[in-house]
């Protein structure tokens, strides 16, 4: 495996989204305990206006899916993501998703 290379991220995996299962609610210190030196934190965010049709009675797996584009390439794991809605009109609501995706740092 490569440099940042990880099963999820693995050569095999390079043209593939993030997966889902990797994006957690969790914070940064509880994922990591003490060992916040050995990653670089990016800031993830994408909101959009979503047609309340298609995703009432969904898993919102569209809507995660649009997140999930949006996470670096070579991030192992995203912590303290976050998501919220407000109704627009009758039909749409405007979704924000955040989170932290965490980027191994190169070795020195």
């Amino acid at each position: 495996m490569g440099e940042h290379d990880t099963p999820a991220h693995g050569p095999e995996n390079s043209k593939k989204e993030f997966p889902l299962e990797k994006i957690l609610t969790t914070s940064l210190s509880d994922w990591l305990g003490g060992n916040l030196d050995a990653f670089n934190r990016v800031g993830v965010h994408h909101d959009e206006i979503y047609d309340l049709g298609s995703i009432v009675g969904d898993d919102m797996t569209e809507i995660k899916t649009d997140f999930a584009a949006k996470v670096p390439k070579d991030a192992i794991m995203v912590v303290d993501y976050d998501i919220s809605m407000v109704r627009v009109g009758d039909m749409d609501a405007y979704i924000s998703q955040t989170g932290t995706a965490l980027v191994p740092k190169p070795a020195t």
